[in-house]
């Protein structure tokens, strides 16, 4: 998804920045579900690694931008329960593999001609470095938004914490307010269509393989409308999701439905309070990039 230069060709040096940060997301999350405290371990760390690479994110100015991707890697890790040092390092092996296979499919792509209708958005992979204070800024939100949302997450009866957690830092992906309350609302709506499709997927009698290639193509369907329409995507994010959590963990539909409604719209609105709270005011530079 990362790197793309102006012509839509991937820039591979980039790409595998961020599949080292990736990576040792995965790490992380696998080394707190290794330990005896991983309840108590499992948010902070994640409101860690939110400031950490949302600071980063505006650094090197990523698209798509903000730390959902490594608080998604870091959270989903860190939730395994009773995980071995055999799993964990398992994990982190898949973790290294998908990322080669990305950075050669990438390498590969690039050497064949593509016809473009239009020149696709310019790459920041060369862009000024954000000023520290939107740095800051921008770090010190995104890591209260994950440590607020997945300690109310945690609170309550989910199974699913860091689904609430990702849905926090969801609309400081938007460079004004009312793109930061749009973006939460699509995360809400979008995530609501998503579980009637999930449920009506779930209640198939699908096996293993079925699964993977319903997975395949609603990967497709999500990369495809992402980056035109936030909520769209969702339509094809949340089944996706949840086939491939059902898949790894089985457990009742319905009960899996729920906690994924409840916690994304949890997480969305602590996001949303928070973006809020921090917004512009009047005379002071914008937190996010507008580009």
């Amino acid at each position: 998804m990362y790197g793309r230069r102006p012509d839509g060709s991937a820039d591979v040096r980039v790409q595998a920045r961020h599949a080292v940060v990736l990576v040792a997301a995965v790490a992380t999350g696998c080394a707190v579900a290794l330990s005896d405290h991983r309840a108590l371990l499992a948010v902070p760390v994640a409101a860690a690694w939110a400031a950490g690479a949302a600071a980063l994110s505006e650094r090197q100015h990523w698209r798509p931008p903000g730390p959902l991707f490594p608080v998604f890697a870091v959270g989903a890790c860190s939730a395994v329960a009773r995980a071995d040092p055999g799993q964990a390092a398992a994990s982190v092996g898949v973790g290294v593999g998908a990322a080669v296979l990305a950075l050669v499919v990438s390498a590969v792509s690039g050497v064949v001609p593509v016809r473009r209708a239009a020149p696709a958005r310019p790459t920041t992979a060369h862009a000024a470095p954000a000023p520290a204070s939107r740095q800051r800024v921008q770090a010190l939100r995104c890591g209260v938004a994950v440590l607020v949302a997945g300690a109310l997450a945690t609170a309550a009866p989910g199974q699913h914490p860091y689904w609430a957690m990702v849905a926090a830092v969801v609309p400081m992906a938007a460079a004004t307010l009312g793109g930061q309350l749009l973006r939460a609302a699509h995360r809400v709506v979008g995530t609501l269509g998503g579980l009637v499709l999930a449920g009506a997927l779930l209640a198939l009698p699908l096996g293993t393989w079925a699964v993977v290639a319903v997975a395949v193509a609603l990967q497709v369907a999500a990369e495809l409308l992402v980056t035109r329409h936030y909520g769209a995507a969702m339509l094809a994010i949340t089944p996706l999701a949840l086939l491939v959590g059902q898949l790894a963990h089985p457990v009742p539909v319905g009960a899996r439905l729920a906690d994924r409604g409840l916690e994304t719209l949890l997480g969305v609105l602590v996001g949303a309070a928070v973006v809020v709270l921090t917004r512009q005011r009047r005379g002071r530079l914008p937190v996010s990039d507008p580009r």
